[in-house]
């Protein structure tokens, strides 16, 4: 069976995520369906009234959709992390120096190029996974300069202009093999895990900086379960949710 099973695109939409909701009842169950656009108007990130926002046509703003006739095994976390690592195995097969910044962003030379949203609901009481990606292709310096974040994009890291079609194939193949039951390699995702050269980060389990229960450890890995793997001062802890900082210069 062809990866994805269907294929709709379309020029304008408020977000994928949505389209590929209002969609998911016609679906055939237990297969994967993609659901593309050119623009998107709220285009949803992984905080919420965050937004993933990119010029019309200049990159990839995807949402593959799955409604499963049983339930499904891997938690969000796992999910989140084998997108990302099929989203850094496609940026790097270009040659680029592909990071995943726990838990969800792709970066490239210290500037976010991809995000991931994974989220389930349910349809007549069958889980109805949705995973959300958007990667910026073709955005120019001032395109990126307009997005209120740290961004970049492949045509910028490249010098040239990249072809997004070539480039959303080169994702399908790997998620084609991490997707559903496939175990994750523990050791590849931490290859390609942002780690900072070991130097201190700031985690904020609420996600604010400056929080009161933030921590100042070093990024040691993900675990099985996608938790993030943190060494303060040689006490080891486990974090499933949060945003991580970089520790400012003194």
């Amino acid at each position: 069976m062809s990866f994805p099973y269907q294929h709709y695109h379309y020029a304008k939409v408020d977000s994928t995520q949505q389209v590929a909701f209002a969609n998911a009842d016609k679906q055939v169950l237990d297969q994967w369906y993609l659901y593309t656009a050119d623009f998107q108007t709220r285009g949803q990130g992984r905080n919420q009234g965050s937004s993933w926002l990119a010029a019309s046509g200049s990159g990839i703003l995807a949402t593959y959709c799955k409604v499963y006739s049983e339930g499904f095994f891997d938690a969000k976390a796992v999910i989140t992390l084998k997108v990302a690592l099929a989203a850094a195995r496609s940026i790097d097969f270009l040659g680029l120096p592909a990071k995943i910044k726990w838990p969800n962003d792709i970066m490239l030379q210290g500037k976010k190029v991809a995000g991931i949203l994974a989220d389930v609901n349910y349809i007549d009481r069958k889980a109805c996974l949705m995973i959300g990606i958007g990667i910026n292709v073709n955005l120019n310096k001032e395109d990126c300069s307009s997005i209120n974040q740290n961004t970049t994009s492949l045509s910028i890291a490249k010098g040239l202009e990249l072809d997004i079609a070539s480039i959303l194939q080169l994702l399908n193949i790997e998620l084609e093999k991490l997707l559903d039951e496939a175990p994750i390699s523990l050791s590849e995702i931490n290859s390609f895990l942002e780690d900072y050269n070991n130097d201190h980060v700031i985690f904020s389990p609420c996600g604010v900086f400056g929080h009161a229960d933030n921590i100042t450890a070093i990024i040691s890995g993900v675990d099985i379960d996608g938790a993030l793997i943190l060494n303060s001062n040689g006490k080891i802890s486990k974090h499933m949710h949060g945003k991580l900082f970089k520790q400012p210069l003194c």
